[in-house]
């Protein structure tokens, strides 16, 4: 529940934000003919913004029923989960009612909208490799494990073998939690956010699930054609 809950979180704040900065670009070249900023919006409301479009009617139906902007900021902010689309609307009624709307203050927010959109796409690029990085070192480290039990349990090392199930209860049970806990902290270095680790987490448990399995089957007998090499 928690992975779709922050799925279904993201991709609607990702969605109204996107919609908002091509709602300002749009509302600046309306600007630019010279329409006031209340008949742009008034206009612009017949269009399309994605998940945006809802807020924009909103705010629409109660700019004709004769609401302030800020009384109108006041109602749709609750509805706004995202914090950057709340930013940025705010920024835009204060830009209306106390800037006058000109062309050049639109132009500006939205190209500060753009801006931070497109940072937005730069970080997670960014940041793609080091989920990679950190996939990559909890195979790794499970695969190193399960090897390390094997080749004791196989009694390759020329020493009394240690029970299989003593090492399994000591290295494999922490083994899980330490997959756990790279997934969180991935999940909070990409999106910044803790509860889109859970889906990077639960990946790993079962990566990490599935490493035991296939390093279980096949890393005695590769220890086995060592020691027979010998």
């Amino acid at each position: 529940p928690g992975i779709i809950a922050d799925h279904i979180y993201l991709k609607n704040e990702r969605g109204v934000f996107e919609g908002l900065t091509s709602f300002l670009r749009d509302l600046v070249e309306n600007r630019k003919m010279g329409l006031s900023p209340e008949k742009c919006i008034a206009l612009l409301s017949r269009r399309d913004y994605g998940r945006f479009s809802k807020y924009l009617k909103l705010i629409n139906s109660k700019l004709k029923w004769g609401f302030s902007l800020h009384q109108i900021f006041e109602d749709v902010k609750d509805q706004i989960k995202s914090w950057l689309s709340q930013v940025t609307v705010y920024l835009l009624v204060d830009t209306i009612e106390v800037g006058g709307g000109t062309e050049k203050s639109l132009d500006t927010l939205a190209t500060f909208a753009e801006s931070i959109n497109l940072m937005e796409r730069e970080r997670r690029s960014y940041l793609l490799p080091l989920i990679l990085v950190a996939y990559m070192g909890s195979i790794l480290l499970t695969v190193t494990i399960v090897i390390f039990i094997k080749f004791f349990q196989s009694g390759a090392t020329g020493f009394i073998s240690v029970p299989y199930i003593t090492l399994g209860r000591i290295l494999l049970t922490p083994l899980i939690f330490h997959s756990f806990m790279i997934g969180i902290v991935t999940g909070k270095i990409v999106s910044g956010r803790v509860s889109a680790g859970f889906l990077h987490a639960f990946l790993m448990i079962l990566l990490s699930t599935l490493t035991i399995w296939v390093a279980s089957n096949y890393s005695l007998m590769f220890i086995r054609f060592g020691v027979a090499a010998r």
